[in-house]
């Protein structure tokens, strides 16, 4: 009887319970996005900075379309982490370069601000792009499985189009370049057969894993991935071998270049007649990252035939000794005129104690145990290089100037903390010119950094019409706070004159410029409360009584705005499209001088540094410079320049005011 009325419960219970609801284990697992203004602010596409891409002939810039996140697709990929690269397999270039490359570009016509976009596809990833050497086409890599696609387009118009059968390797870098008549691009392409990816490898060992050391103490700086087995040096180059071929964009079959390697650099003559390589030598050794590999150094003939080798530089074993510079050649370039390849070659010193140069780290009176030389090898490149000029520091760069009448020079000793920039004229090197010597560690004092010719494929110097002075570009700190600056530099004397000086109440540094007399030029501006924008700047004078003017068009998508006050929460807005952008954003007012404040960044690299803009300063926002803004591209003008006038930034107000802009420390 109790059974029974166990079971009439049961069933009772059955008839008027209701059906059980599904656990949250049975529901589809899906990526939940935030709500929309939180989504806009994460996906607002990254402003660009730092120096924009421009035109050979300084008409035209590339704005780049930067992605604020990484998409999935591309996290997700296989991936062989071989001597500190982290290659994908199956696009044939490393994790880092897609996870910045942009996703697009507009080309701008400097002119009359004229905007096209590349037709390229969406969702590309463009990892590298050069300009051809008239400046009326871009070529561009863009990832694609089995390598990277080779994109060509059209400056005025935007049209683009791919080069069918070309699988560009990215692992090592370089991968393309124009050739001097713009009817050929050199290409480092996948080996026909190499496309495949490699199997897994195999986890089990075929052995007893080993590593012999030198038998000699050699300190080393701590590398991630490197190779350890035989295995991992058969898959290192097999990912990283290209083969050179010369591709016509006429059409026709594309033109093998000697036989396939891991090429570290590579660059046409000035005069297209020879190629200069740097390939790893084989086999490459365990236990370091690939830019410490032992490498040969070679030219090659264009239309084939001998190699000659230039030289061998060895296992560099002492990264960690900043006393010493790496031995062999080290950083090719070729003489402007294609006849000659510099280089620079470290010498250690005679019968010098293999010790000294680890305690010339700590004892700085030790002198440089040491020679670092500058050679210069000519025609036909048979003989054997002659020594042009030596430094009691090493070498770091090499610059020529116009003609190659000008050879600029940066040398440096990392354990004293000195750096020195020099020229030679290579017709008589005996004669050297210091330009600046100084410490590392200030900053008051830094000259600024050569300015270059935009595009070309052969750096080279801007210099003056006469060939007397140089263009240098500057952060500009100082006690009351930065302000950035274009200088002309007399090579003769050493003097300095300024030619552009950022306005106290903004950040406008200057990035490019466009003519050698020093009066066009490209600057990035922005203010605590404006985000970074291009401009085109011409010199000129004031109107007369007023400041000069200043136009600007804004992007064409706004970046959201984060405003944070002491004992308030951050803010947000929702990105707004701006279809018909303002071309004067800045707003006029009568001639006055605005008298408000606002912290400039703060910065300390070491205890040196920290007792001079170490602490917080101030600009106040004053009259600027005597120059005169022609325009900004980055959006589409919707009007002409205006005539001078005096200006206001919104950052400036009432007398004695303080704006809360950023302060920074590094």
């Amino acid at each position: 009887m109790p059974r029974l009325r166990i079971a009439l419960c049961a069933v009772l219970g059955a008839l008027v319970l209701p059906p059980a609801v599904p656990s949250r284990a049975d529901e589809p697992i899906t990526y939940r996005t935030p709500a929309r203004v939180v989504a806009d602010i994460l996906t607002a596409p990254r402003l660009p900075r730092g120096a924009p891409s421009v035109s050979p002939d300084g008409a035209r810039l590339l704005l780049p379309e930067l992605p604020s996140l990484v998409p999935i697709t591309l996290l997700a990929e296989p991936v062989e982490k071989l001597a500190g690269l982290e290659i994908l397999p199956a696009l044939r270039a490393t994790r880092t370069q897609l996870k910045y490359a942009p996703s697009g570009f507009s080309i701008v016509t400097i002119a009359d601000g004229k905007k096209v976009r590349a037709q390229l596809p969406d969702g590309a990833r463009i990892t590298d792009l050069r300009w051809s050497n008239r400046g009326d086409r871009i070529a561009c890599a863009v990832s694609a499985p089995g390598g990277a696609e080779l994109w060509i387009v059209e400056a005025a118009s935007g049209a683009a189009r791919a080069l069918t059968g070309i699988h560009l390797n990215l692992a090592l870098g370089h991968a393309f370049d124009w050739t001097l008549d713009d009817k050929s691009i050199l290409c480092a392409t996948v080996p026909a057969d190499r496309l495949e990816a490699l199997p897994p490898s195999s986890r089990v060992p075929q052995g007893p894993e080993t590593r012999a050391g030198s038998g000699k103490a050699a300190p080393q700086r701590t590398a991630r991935d490197v190779l350890r087995t035989a295995d991992d040096q058969k898959r290192f180059a097999w990912y990283t071998a290209s083969q050179l071929v010369e591709v016509p964009l006429a059409g026709g079959a594309p033109r093998p270049l000697g036989s396939a390697a891991s090429f570290i650099d590579w660059s046409l003559s000035p005069d297209d007649q020879r190629l200069l390589v740097v390939r790893l030598a084989d086999p490459v050794p365990l236990g370091f990252p690939y830019y410490l590999f032992p490498r040969r150094i070679e030219l090659w003939s264009r239309g084939g035939g001998d190699v000659v080798l230039v030289g061998e530089a060895p296992l560099n074993r002492r990264s960690a000794i900043s006393s010493v510079a790496p031995l062999g050649p080290r950083q090719p370039a070729w003489g402007p005129d294609g006849r000659s390849l510099w280089f620079f070659s470290w010498q250690d010193a005679a019968g010098a104690d293999p010790g000294l140069a680890v305690r010339a780290i700590k004892d700085t009176s030790i002198a440089q145990p040491g020679t670092d030389r500058l050679m210069r090898l000519d025609a036909p490149f048979s003989g054997t290089a002659a020594t042009v000029a030596t430094s009691d520091q090493q070498f770091d760069d090499l610059t020529f100037g116009p003609g190659g009448r000008l050879v600029l020079l940066d040398d440096a000793y990392a354990p004293r903390r000195i750096v020195r920039r020099w020229w030679i004229d290579p017709a008589h090197p005996e004669a050297r010119h210091v330009l600046t010597r100084r410490s590392t560690e200030g900053v008051y004092d830094d000259p600024g950094r050569p300015l270059e010719q935009p595009g070309r494929r052969d750096p080279q110097l801007w210099t003056s019409a006469d060939g007397r002075s140089i263009y240098l570009a500057g952060e500009g700190f100082r006690a009351d706070g930065q302000r950035p600056f274009l200088d002309r530099l007399d090579l003769k004397s050493g003097k300095a004159s300024r030619l552009f000086e950022s306005a106290p109440d903004v950040l406008e540094l200057p990035q490019v410029l466009l003519a050698a007399d020093g009066r066009r030029f490209i600057t990035s501006r922005q203010t605590n409360k404006v985000a970074p924008n291009y401009f085109a700047r011409a010199s000129g004078p004031p109107a007369p009584g007023c400041p000069p003017s200043s136009g600007s068009i804004p992007m064409t998508i706004d970046r959201p705005r984060r405003r944070r006050r002491t004992g308030a929460h951050p803010t947000a807005s929702r990105p707004r499209a701006r279809s018909t952008p303002r071309c004067w954003s800045l707003r006029a007012t009568p001639c006055s001088t605005p008298t408000s404040r606002w912290w400039a960044p703060t910065i300390a690299t070491s205890r040196r540094s920290s007792s001079a803009p170490g602490r917080r300063s101030t600009r106040r926002c004053g009259a600027g410079s005597a120059i005169r803004s022609a325009w900004v591209w980055a959006g589409t003008p919707t009007g002409r320049s205006r005539p001078p006038t005096c200006w206001r930034t919104p950052t400036c107000s009432r007398p004695g005011s303080r704006a809360t802009g950023p302060t920074t420390a590094r």
